[in-house]
């Protein structure tokens, strides 16, 4: 079974498509080669540098923390020449990263996925679960709201008879 599992594994990655930039990865996947990566990271920096583009009128504090975000991507990249020669904690964090990098660039930061690995329960093994910062804040707010309405049915004032 875990032969099978890896021979599939490997046929579906062998048959990856290559992305021209990181906006066109999905569910944590990164498909831009590294170099790409860097080049746009670099260029980015450029401009966020220069205080050029959508970058002129950003603060001086988000033009910092933004220069920041590309420092660590960059070091995550490293010497690497393929993603996969990342642990997939490290790819993990290079998603992550490069996402709020292009909230910021496109001023969308409720459309900025974040992925996670998370453990299925009963098993060992973990998934990827990605969902945008929207989505996200809607499930926070839904639990909250489903947690609020337990609390008045408890104290007597239940709107449900």
């Amino acid at each position: 079974m875990k032969r099978c599992f890896l021979a599939i594994l490997l046929v579906a990655s062998a048959f990856g498509v290559h992305a021209k930039d990181a906006n066109d990865a999905k569910d944590g996947a990164i498909t831009s080669s590294l170099a790409e990566i860097r080049a746009d990271q670099l260029r980015l920096q450029a401009l966020v540098s220069g205080k050029k583009g959508v970058f002129a009128e950003l603060s001086e504090d988000a033009r910092a923390g933004l220069i920041a975000r590309q420092q660590r991507i960059a070091a995550l990249i490293g010497t690497h020449a393929t993603v996969d020669e990342l642990a997939p904690a490290d790819r993990l964090k290079l998603f992550n990263e490069i996402e709020t990098v292009k909230a910021a660039v496109t001023r969308a930061e409720d459309d900025r996925k974040i992925c996670e690995r998370t453990r299925t329960v009963g098993t060992n093994r973990f998934q990827m679960v990605c969902s945008t910062v929207g989505e996200r804040r809607a499930q926070r707010e839904g639990a909250l709201d489903v947690l609020r309405r337990a609390q008045i049915c408890n104290s007597g004032i239940c709107g449900g008879g």
